[in-house]
């Protein structure tokens, strides 16, 4: 059995690997487990809808049956070139944690200074 290798991205072939990480396909949320090795160009190609769900599956499936990567860096950029990006991909989810955020910080200001009102009132 083939055992992937995380050395080399699984879209364009780029064997940097300080520039290879694992990437969550579709998302870490829906699918914590399906994981390819991609390089930083291509992880944001994919983030902003550049490159498809669909395609990555593709990508995946070749990657997990030890083929080559599919696309050459010049192929890649033209196939980009076609889209549109969709920068807000990236911050899906942004305003809820956002929310979370504020409202557990206003907690923690609330309970600090309840804590410092009984504190004066006990050596005052």
């Amino acid at each position: 059995m083939h055992t992937p290798s995380f050395e080399q991205c699984s879209c364009c072939g780029l064997a940097v690997a300080a520039l290879v990480e694992k990437a969550h396909v579709p998302n870490r949320a829906t699918e914590p487990d399906k994981i390819i090795p991609l390089c930083i160009l291509c992880h944001r190609a994919y983030d902003i809808g550049l490159t498809t769900d669909d395609e990555m599956e593709n990508i995946r499936n070749r990657w997990l049956n030890g083929l080559p990567a599919p696309h050459a860096h010049d192929e890649l950029v033209a196939i980009w070139n076609t889209r549109a990006a969709n920068w807000s991909r990236l911050h899906q989810g942004g305003q809820k944690r956002a929310g979370l955020t504020i409202r557990r910080s206003t907690r923690a200001k609330r309970a600090w200074k309840t804590r410092r009102k009984k504190m004066e009132d006990q050596a005052g």
